[in-house]
């Protein structure tokens, strides 16, 4: 579709459809915290409940429920209250109790507090062995990451996944910079394999290029 017809059309489909035209102007009241009753859709005894934090902002990319914390020894008692969590600047934390209000996050010591965590797996042949993924292939230099990290005793001690370098590894052309240690972990997925875990990571790269090799201003590719 031509440029002109193409804009025209999505004008029309962003009007306001009571009004009959685009109203930019009239402001949408929104309550001081609306995250507080709202439900799913179509579903009005179910609720949602915040759990915070609420002093900063951010973008938390990765949440999911500890599959080890079950059973009468589990710490506390209580099934699936232990909530791990990871955002774009935050590194890894985790909440020990989902359910109580005044609980807190602690950060994971083995990850950098302020590492890019991006995506996780877990093992479904063994619940202990979980990863994550570190680093935002489109938001290059934003937050950044370092590979894929992974624990064997269900996340109380993590260490870095060795990762080889496609190719020839690090190298330079003209003034590009291609730096083969610094990964976008885009995704991991385990697949059930007769029996055992197939691991699956989609893993980008970066391109500094700038003049004089003036990295603190890169084009990322």
């Amino acid at each position: 579709m031509p440029a002109n017809a193409y804009y025209d059309r999505e004008y029309e489909l962003t009007m306001n459809p009571q009004l009959g035209f685009h109203a930019p102007y009239i402001p949408q009241l929104v309550a001081m915290r609306p995250f507080l009753g709202k439900g799913l859709p179509s579903n009005g005894s179910i609720f949602w409940t915040e759990r915070g934090p609420l002093n900063v902002g951010g973008r938390p990319r990765v949440a999911f429920y500890d599959p080890n914390d079950v059973g009468a020894n589990n710490g506390d008692g209580v099934d699936y209250n232990m909530v791990f969590a990871g955002g774009v600047s935050g590194g890894l934390r985790v909440n020990n109790n989902i359910n109580g209000v005044n609980t807190s996050r602690t950060i994971v010591s083995d990850l950098a507090g302020a590492l890019n965590v991006n995506c996780y797996a877990i093992d479904t042949n063994n619940h202990q062995i979980i990863y994550v993924g570190t680093d935002e292939q489109y938001a290059s230099g934003a937050a950044i990451g370092n590979g894929v990290y992974k624990t064997i005793d269900g996340g109380a001690i993590w260490f870095l996944v060795t990762i080889t370098a496609a190719g020839p590894g690090s190298s330079t052309t003209g003034t590009a910079i291609f730096n083969a240690g610094l990964f976008f972990v885009n995704d991991i997925i385990i697949r059930y394999l007769s029996g055992n875990s197939g691991i699956y990571k989609g893993i980008g790269s970066a391109l500094a290029a700038s003049p004089n090799f003036n990295i603190s201003n890169p084009t990322n590719v």
